[in-house]
């Protein structure tokens, strides 16, 4: 990509920014994506049966309890108790709150009223 290029609604060029400068920054090529459809895609990829291993299990909405980070378990409020190789704790605008206090802190307990 050369250049980034943004129009008005009415098609009149807000922004022609040229990329030659930032091009030579970065050790791969530029992409641009809406968010949405970046989340949507990863979703897809990391919960398909394609590829290697099992598929991965999102428990949206779900209230998080307690955290055992060194075992990968975490306790969720309706009684469930998961474990992976890998836990994944995503709040959305609040990522700093929740499995990312817990495990900064070295608490197993997770504040109030976060889900992740």
């Amino acid at each position: 990509m050369d250049h980034m290029v943004e129009y008005s609604q009415e098609g009149q060029i807000r922004r022609d920014v040229p990329l030659s400068t930032a091009n030579k920054r970065w050790q791969h090529p530029w992409h641009l994506v809406h968010r949405a459809s970046l989340h949507d895609r990863l979703k897809h990829l990391a919960t398909s049966e394609r590829g290697t291993g099992p598929p991965a299990v999102l428990n949206a909405s779900s209230k998080v309890v307690k955290v055992e980070p060194e075992q990968g378990i975490i306790m969720l409020a309706n009684g469930a108790e998961i474990s992976a190789d890998v836990v994944i704790g995503s709040d959305g605008i609040y990522v700093s709150t929740c499995l990312s206090q817990c495990l900064m802190s070295g608490a197993t307990e997770t504040p109030a009223n976060h889900k992740s």
